[in-house]
């Protein structure tokens, strides 16, 4: 766990607005460390203002490798996918 929250470097950017209070966020995970990241029994847990779409909603086929789960309010857990590959 220590080495991803050493090495893991997350951007977000908004792809595209559709209408009030819809826009798609395009999130790039970068591993700047030595040490390949894999599946296993990691979260990332985070807060939105904005309320979230699961990830089984917004992607289709292989590009699913997280799994959204919205916990609480503005609290979500991203989770990788059992067809997570490596970071």
């Amino acid at each position: 766990m220590q080495y991803i929250a050493s090495n893991l470097r997350l951007d977000s950017v908004i792809e595209g607005h559709y209408g009030p209070r819809k826009c798609i966020h395009c999130v790039t995970f970068y591993n700047e460390g030595q040490d390949t990241i894999l599946a296993g029994n990691w979260s990332i847990y985070f807060t939105s203002f904005w309320r979230l779409q699961s990830a089984q909603s917004l992607f289709n086929g292989p590009k699913t490798q997280f799994i959204l789960k919205h916990i609480d309010g503005g609290f979500y857990k991203l989770s990788p996918h059992h067809d997570f590959g490596t970071i």
